[in-house]
């Protein structure tokens, strides 16, 4: 019978011990992407809050205020700094302050990186439930940086028009040369 209990509280001990070491105090949550587009065109369109709700893979509570909803989660953007947003995620009860930031990788490539720290508390089943939200936490943003991904990729969405590196055929044109002796005037260059 001694032998029970001593095994069950060791167990419990065990337990309670894992808790602390394996899951952290803050659990950082991250995640990222890398979309092919100009890293200050991204910046701006993201600066303006009416365009989130044209990708946004949720919907969009109020545009205007940037209040967004997925998943059973709601997302606000509460100010733009350079190259980077700081957005609230709110579930329930609880609200976590995030950062997406932007890197530019060179001329036609962003790294959009979002993160967020989640307290894990000090109740051991507190913890277990913390770090189950925080996974919950990153496969919402995970979802939300890939619909940003898929639609600032494309030239079209990011700038309004399409803009295509091609060389232009000219079916007609005419070319008329004259040599002068002196620098050309104003009238030279009219005529």
């Amino acid at each position: 019978m001694k032998r029970w209990i001593i095994a069950a509280a060791l167990l419990v001990v065990l337990f309670i011990a894992s808790t602390y070491i394996f899951i952290p105090s803050q659990i950082i949550v991250a995640r990222s992407i890398t979309a092919t587009a100009n890293p200050l065109a991204t910046y701006r369109f993201l600066a303006n809050d009416s365009n989130w709700a044209s990708w946004w893979p949720g919907s969009a509570g109020n545009a205007a205020n940037a209040d967004f909803e997925s998943g059973g989660y709601q997302f606000r953007k509460t100010s733009a700094m350079y190259e980077s947003f700081d957005i609230l995620i709110s579930k329930g009860e609880s609200t976590e302050k995030s950062l997406l930031y932007l890197f530019s990788l060179g001329l036609d490539s962003t790294r959009i990186k979002w993160s967020t720290a989640v307290s894990s508390g000090n109740n051991p089943f507190g913890r277990i439930k913390n770090y189950l939200t925080a996974e919950e936490t990153g496969g919402q943003m995970e979802d939300i940086l890939s619909a940003m991904q898929k639609y600032i990729s494309n030239v079209k969405n990011l700038y309004g028009i399409d803009i295509r590196k091609e060389k232009v055929k000219i079916g007609d044109m005419v070319s008329i040369t004259r040599q002068i002796k002196r620098p050309p005037g104003t009238g030279d260059i009219y005529e």
